[in-house]
C-alpha cells in the first residue's frame, strides 16, 4: 500500500519536472532567436556606421586632393585655369578592398558647365549589402584668370559675390574723408583706366548692334506707301495691318501732328520699323513687338512708346513735354534702349527699360523717373539738373563722370562705377549691391556729404589681392591674381 503511494508521488513530481523542462525549452525556442537577431543587428549597425565614416572620409579626402592640386597652379604658367582643372589626374574610377576586407568604389569626375564653370564630383561607396553606404561631395568652380591691375569684367559669369554690409568704396584720385559717410574709402590706382575700358566695351557693343541691324534690315526694308494725309491714325493702322514680307518697314519722315495709337507686330510675328530722317511726333502712342530704329533720331512733344524688343536712336535726341518709353524683353532677349549721341530731354522723362541703356551723354533737367533693368552706360557725363523722383539701375551703372546740383539718390543692384570725378552742390546718396568706384576725385564738402551703402549683390570690379589677401573675391584667395571661386553644391 505504501509503495503505491510513493510511486504515485514520484510520478507526479516527474510530470511537474517535465512540465518545467517543456516550458524552458519553449522559452528558449522563442528568446534565443531574438537574442541572436539583436546581436546580428548590433553587428550590422557597427558595420554600417564604419562604412558611413569610411565613405565620408574618402570623399572629403578626394576633394581635398583636388584643392591641393589647384593650390599648385602657377599664375605665370600661361595655362588657362579651366584647362588646368580639367587636367587633374585624379578624375578616375576604381574599386578595391581595404585591409579589413571592406569593398570600396571610388569615383571622381568633372562636368564642364556653361560660361566657364565646372562641377567636380567625388562619390564613394563603402561596404556591401545592407551595410553599404555612399557619400557624395560636389563643388562648383568658376575659374578666372589673374591680372596685375584692377579690371572690370564684362562677362557676367566672372562676377564675384559681395557680402551684404560689405561697404566697399574705391577711389582713384583724391578725396576728403569727412565728406564720405558710412564707409572708409580705399585708394586704388588705375581704377579710372579699368572703368574706362569697360565703358568703351559697352559703347562699342551698342554701336555695333545698331550697325548690324541697319546693315541687315535697311536693304530689305519696304517703303511705307501713303497717299493723301499720311499723318493720320488710319494710315498707321493700315501699315500695321499690312506689313510686308519680310516684315521690315521704312516709315518716311513727317511732322506727325495728329494723334496716333497703333500696334505693330506680335510676340510670334515681330517686326522691324525704320523711321527715317528725324520725324516729329506730337501725340504718338505706339506699341511694337520687334525692333525700332531712328537712324537720324527724332523730335517730339508727345511720345509714348512701348517696345517688346529694342529701340535705337542713331543720333542725339532732346524730346520735350511727354517722353515715356517702356521696353520689355521679347522671348527672353533684348529690351535695350540706345541713344548714339546725347540724351538731353527738356521735360521729365519716364523710362522703364528692361534691358541695357546706353547714351554718349545724359542731362536730366527735370524731376525724372529712370528705371533700368539691366546696365546703364553713359560714356561721358551723367548730369542731374534737378532732384530725381527715382533713379534705379538693376545691374551696373558705369558713367564717365557725375554732376548733381541737388539732393539725389542713386540705387544700383550691381556696381556703381565712375571713370572720372563726382561734382556735387548738395548731399548725395549712393546705394550699390556691388562695389562703388570713383576713378577721379571727390572734392571736400562735408556740408554736402556723400552717404555710401554697398554689398549684398555681385561685382564686376576685380581688385588685386593685397599683402593681407584682401581684394575682390570668392572663397579661396581673393580676386586677382586669378581665382577658382569654389562653391559647395552637394
Amino acid at each position: 500500500m505504501t509503495g503505491g503511494w510513493i510511486s504515485r508521488v514520484k510520478n507526479e513530481r516527474g510530470a511537474a519536472a517535465f512540465t518545467y523542462v517543456f516550458m524552458l525549452v519553449l522559452l528558449l525556442a522563442v528568446v534565443v532567436p531574438l537574442i541572436l537577431t539583436l546581436l546580428a543587428n548590433s553587428a550590422l549597425d557597427v558595420r554600417t556606421s564604419r562604412n558611413e565614416r569610411l565613405a565620408e572620409r574618402l570623399a572629403l579626402g578626394g576633394m581635398e586632393s583636388v584643392f591641393a592640386y589647384l593650390r599648385d597652379y602657377a599664375e605665370d604658367s600661361g595655362v588657362d585655369r579651366g584647362a588646368y582643372l580639367e587636367d587633374y589626374p585624379g578624375f578616375v574610377e576604381w574599386s578595391y578592398e581595404t585591409p579589413e576586407n571592406v569593398p570600396v568604389r571610388y569615383k571622381a569626375e568633372i562636368s564642364p558647365e556653361a560660361q566657364g564653370r565646372y562641377i567636380v564630383t567625388v562619390e564613394v561607396e563603402a561596404g556591401a549589402g545592407a551595410a553599404k553606404r555612399k557619400k557624395t561631395v560636389e563643388y562648383l568652380f568658376a575659374p578666372t584668370m589673374g591680372t596685375a591691375d584692377p579690371h572690370v569684367v564684362t562677362d557676367d559669369s566672372q562676377r564675384m559675390v559681395v557680402p551684404a554690409g560689405n561697404g566697399t568704396m574705391y577711389v582713384g584720385g583724391s578725396y576728403d574723408e569727412p565728406s564720405i559717410l558710412n564707409v572708409d574709402p580705399t585708394n586704388l590706382e588705375q581704377l579710372s583706366e579699368a572703368i574706362g575700358a569697360a565703358i568703351e566695351h559697352y559703347r562699342d557693343e551698342a554701336y555695333d548692334s545698331y550697325g548690324g541691324w541697319i546693315d541687315a534690315y535697311l536693304p530689305i526694308a519696304a517703303a511705307a506707301a501713303c497717299t493723301g494725309n499720311c499723318v493720320s491714325d488710319p494710315v498707321w493702322e493700315n501699315w500695321a495691318a499690312n506689313m510686308p514680307d519680310p516684315p521690315v518697314l521704312r516709315i518716311p519722315s513727317n511732322n506727325y501732328w495728329d494723334a496716333v495709337d497703333v500696334t505693330f507686330g506680335s510676340p510670334s510675328n515681330p517686326v522691324v520699323l525704320i523711321l527715317e530722317n528725324r520725324p516729329r511726333f506730337n501725340n504718338l502712342k505706339m506699341t511694337v513687338y520687334g525692333t525700332v530704329l531712328f537712324p537720324q533720331g527724332m523730335d517730339s512733344s508727345g511720345f509714348n512708346l512701348t517696345v517688346h524688343g529694342n529701340v535705337v536712336f542713331g543720333a542725339g535726341i532732346s524730346p520735350t513735354t511727354v517722353f515715356d518709353v517702356t521696353t520689355h524683353k521679347l522671348n527672353g532677349e533684348g529690351g535695350h534702349f540706345y541713344v548714339l549721341g546725347e540724351f538731353t530731354p527738356t521735360n521729365a522723362p519716364n523710362l522703364n527699360i528692361a534691358g541695357n541703356f546706353y547714351a554718349d551723354d545724359v542731362r536730366l533737367s527735370n524731376a525724372s523717373r529712370i528705371n533700368i533693368g539691366g546696365k546703364m552706360i553713359v560714356e561721358s557725363e551723367l548730369r542731374f539738373q534737378n532732384t530725381m523722383i527715382q533713379f534705379n539701375v538693376g545691374q551696373d551703372l558705369l558713367i564717365g563722370s557725375l554732376y548733381t546740383c541737388c539732393t539725389n539718390r542713386i540705387d544700383t543692384g550691381g556696381d556703381l562705377l565712375i571713370e572720372g570725378s563726382i561734382t556735387r552742390s548738395n548731399p548725395l546718396e549712393l546705394h550699390s549691391g556691388g562695389y562703388i568706384g570713383v576713378g577721379g576725385s571727390i572734392a571736400a564738402a562735408p556740408w554736402h556729404p556723400i552717404y555710401v551703402e554697398s554689398g549684398g549683390g555681385t561685382t564686376s570690379l576685380i581688385v588685386p589681392s593685397g599683402p593681407d589677401g584682401g581684394g575682390s573675391g570668392g572663397s579661396e584667395g581673393g580676386g586677382s591674381p586669378g581665382n577658382w571661386n569654389p562653391v559647395r553644391v552637394g
